[in-house]
Order: C-alpha cells, then sequence, then structure tokens
C-alpha cells in the first residue's frame, strides 16, 4: 500500500471512530430507485440516509455477510459563513439541500471532497484559490476540516473569465485551451498577462502605456483584495497588443533576439518550401521584427502572401522602362540620404521619375518588380521601408547587370 493510500485510509478510520462518518449499504438499485422518485417528484435527487440510522447490531451483521458498502461523511448544519478572500461572507448550508455524500467508495477509492481535504492538510496548504464554481462545495470542506479538528485553510473563490459578449467560454470554441494559443503564436508571457489582467488583482490604472509585466513583477503587485466578484470579460485586442510588446521586449534582448530569429527563418521556410531564393538573413529578419512590432500580432503574420517579398527574393529579372545609368543614379541618391520612410522615399521617387522624365507609374513597375518579382502588394515606397536601405539596394543591384554597377561609397 503507497503511503498516500495509507494516510487516507487512517484518516477514514478517524471519521468513523470520532462518529461523523458512517458505512452505508445501500445498492445501486435502491439509490436509482431514490433518484427515479426525486425526478418524478421533480426535486433535486439527493440520498435519504438510510444507513445514517443503522443501529451496531444491523452493521455487524452486514458485515458479517461481506455486504458491500461505502464510508458516508455525515453532513451538519454549517452556522459560521464562510469568510471568502474574494466575496466576503457566503452562507450556504449544504445539508438542507443534500443527502450525505460518500468519502470511500466500495471499490476503497476516495472521493475528490475527502482526498482534497485530508491531502492539503497533510501539505500544510494555507490558502486555497479555485473557481466560483467550487464555493458550494467549500462548506463541504469546511465540516471536514471541522471533524478531524484541523484549521482549514484560507479559501478565495474566483469569479469565471468570460467572452467578451457575456457568453461562457467553451472548449467548443476550440480556443480556450493553452494548445491554441501555443499554435496561433502567441507568447507565454503575453497569455500570462492577458489572463491574469482579466480577473482584477493589481492597481487601477486609468491611463498610461500598455505594460508586459514578468513573472515576480505580477507576484509583487497582485493584491488579493482587488480580484474582481463579478465574471471579467476578455478582451482579445489586449491579448494582441500584449504579444506585441513581448516581440518588442524580446528583441531588445541578445539571447531572445536570436531565437526570434531562428522562429522566423522556421516559419518562412514552411510557409515557402518551394523556394530555395530565400532572404533569411539574421540582420534583414530583425529590421524585419522591428518594423512589425507595432503593426503586426504574431510572428505567422510576416509569412502571409502579401508580405512574401519580405523573404521571397526575385530569382531573375531583366530590367525594363529604366536604363542601368538611370538605376544607378537611383541607388546613389536612395543610399545618400538616412531618412528611409514611406513618405519620404515617394516624394524622393517623384522627383526622380520627373528629373530623369520617366513616367513614375512605369518607374515604379520596374521597382516593384526588381524588388519583389511580385506584380502586387504594398506601394513601392512603403515595400522599401519595410525591407530596410540596405536589403533596398541590394536588391536593386541585382537587377542591374555586373558590368553596370558603380555604387557610390559614402565618405
Amino acid at each position: 500500500m503507497c503511503r498516500a493510500k495509507e494516510l487516507r485510509y487512517t484518516a477514514i478510520e478517524e471519521l468513523l471512530d470520532n462518529g461523523t462518518a458512517y458505512r452505508c449499504f445501500c445498492t445501486e438499485r435502491r439509490l436509482d430507485l431514490l433518484r427515479k422518485e426525486a425526478v418524478r417528484a421533480r426535486q433535486v435527487p439527493r440520498y435519504d440516509n438510510k444507513c445514517r440510522h443503522l443501529t451496531k447490531a444491523e452493521e455487524d451483521t452486514l458485515l458479517d455477510r461481506g455486504t458491500p458498502h461505502c464510508i458516508r461523511f455525515k453532513l451538519t448544519d454549517h452556522e459560521e459563513p464562510l469568510d471568502d478572500l474574494i466575496y466576503g461572507k457566503v452562507h450556504h448550508n449544504v445539508s438542507d439541500n443534500e443527502g450525505d455524500p460518500v468519502v470511500m467508495k466500495s471499490d476503497q477509492f476516495p472521493t475528490y471532497h475527502f482526498a482534497n481535504v485530508v491531502d492539503d492538510h497533510l501539505m500544510g496548504i494555507t490558502h486555497v484559490l479555485r473557481g466560483v464554481e467550487w464555493q458550494i462545495s467549500t462548506t463541504k470542506h469546511l465540516l471536514l476540516y471541522k471533524a478531524f479538528g484541523w484549521q482549514p485553510p484560507k479559501f478565495g473563490h474566483l469569479p469565471l473569465l468570460v467572452n467578451a459578449d457575456g457568453t461562457k467560454l467553451s472548449k467548443r470554441q476550440g480556443d480556450v485551451g493553452i494548445q491554441h494559443f501555443r499554435e496561433k503564436g502567441y507568447f507565454p508571457l503575453s497569455l500570462l498577462n492577458y489572463v491574469v489582467s482579466a480577473g482584477g488583482g493589481f492597481e487601477h490604472r486609468s491611463s498610461g502605456k500598455q505594460q508586459l509585466l514578468s513573472v515576480p513583477e505580477l507576484s509583487e503587485r497582485f493584491l488579493i483584495e482587488r480580484v474582481n466578484s463579478h465574471p471579467s470579460r476578455l478582451n482579445p485586442e489586449l491579448l494582441e497588443d500584449l504579444n506585441r510588446l513581448e516581440i518588442e521586449q524580446r528583441l531588445a534582448d541578445g539571447e531572445s533576439r536570436l531565437q526570434l530569429v531562428g522562429n522566423v527563418q522556421e516559419l518562412v521556410r514552411k510557409a515557402y518550401p518551394q523556394h530555395s531564393n530565400l532572404d533569411l538573413a539574421e540582420g534583414h529578419i530583425v529590421e524585419v521584427l522591428r518594423w512589425s512590432s507595432q503593426r503586426l500580432t504574431l510572428l505567422q503574420d510576416l509569412t502571409s502572401s502579401k508580405l512574401s517579398f519580405l523573404w521571397v527574393k526575385p530569382s531573375s529579372y531583366e530590367l525594363k522602362d529604366l536604363s542601368p545609368e538611370q538605376l544607378n543614379t537611383l541607388l546613389d541618391e536612395l543610399d545618400a540620404h538616412e531618412k528611409f520612410d514611406k513618405d519620404d522615399l515617394n516624394a524622393r521617387l517623384k522627383s526622380f521619375a520627373q528629373k530623369e522624365n520617366i513616367k513614375f507609374p512605369l518607374m515604379m513597375k520596374s521597382l516593384r518588380a526588381a524588388l519583389s518579382g511580385l506584380k502586387e502588394g504594398p506601394g513601392v515606397a512603403e515595400m522599401m521601408e519595410i525591407l530596410g536601405k540596405a536589403v533596398t539596394l541590394e536588391r536593386l543591384k541585382e537587377a542591374l547587370p555586373h558590368d553596370k554597377i558603380h555604387l557610390k561609397q559614402k565618405s
């Protein structure tokens, strides 16, 4: 016999000895009849405590016959209300609505309510935090603690988390399990902050930037008095904000940044298995991540078809609508400016087209093809901003015949 079973059997004997538990010999057939009768009378099914009143002689006779039996705990009125850490004083007299519960089944296996109390006591548990749906059962547990003469832990019952529209979370939705969030690409700390913040427990911040707190910081700032006592609505937009913050945070740390780069490389290879000409350089990925941290929610978003130009380099390109000399001049102009944002680039490209007497739409079409090999996607200036100066210049140079490249070096 394992140690845990031995301790539970000893605890059962203690309840039998002090008269707070008894052996029940009722058959499954009798219990089923009780349930059917209650349903027929439109009552809540409950055990009628028949075996509680057996005499010692009747019990001994049944034991001598080897009659199967379970052990039931005697429910009594619980006069003192539960002092719930979240809800305050809560009074629920379980004996008004339930029959005596089974604590040890006929197969000698303990029930949850009994094992929970015994195990928590033996482990020295001081605080129990669990869902509000367990609040009614807590009265039963307190009666068990009283029967043993043990000091009960402090109980706090947490409110339910519900959907943004107030409906109950359900496994059938398929998006309430941790595995779902992991597969979608949400990071652990962002998910933890999301769930923790939904139930309260922290000082209210009326304004200010959203924060992503570490586990020690969450622990330090948590206040049980501030946990909500009403159902808490989950806000999916908050999770998106938190995940973006975690991407930013990981980018700022050298080791975490390398892991992010590795994650992106793996995602891109899976998204474009047929392409061998992928741009997966560490520097390029880091620049893309910095650009995306304020725009995208998940790393997987970077592999969407509209952003394929980030990773799939044009395999071959024949220069059209721009002469090699004109493209070289444009390369020099682009390289000469430190500023490389969409609006500035668009203005400079328009100015260059006017100066070189090139039709702007045709020039942009050529540049798009050289940068991405795609006919559609973001605007060329935005594409350049996303790619960054180094990658933009590199791809445009690759569109030139090798003997025509003469990009000036900045002093």
